[in-house]
């Protein structure tokens, strides 16, 4: 579960600073 969790917060913030670059 955890690395679930771990997997959503990375895809997240790989969105953000995608949107960022």
């Amino acid at each position: 579960m955890s690395n679930i969790y771990n997997n959503s917060v990375v895809s997240f913030y790989n969105h953000l600073f995608y949107d960022l670059a």
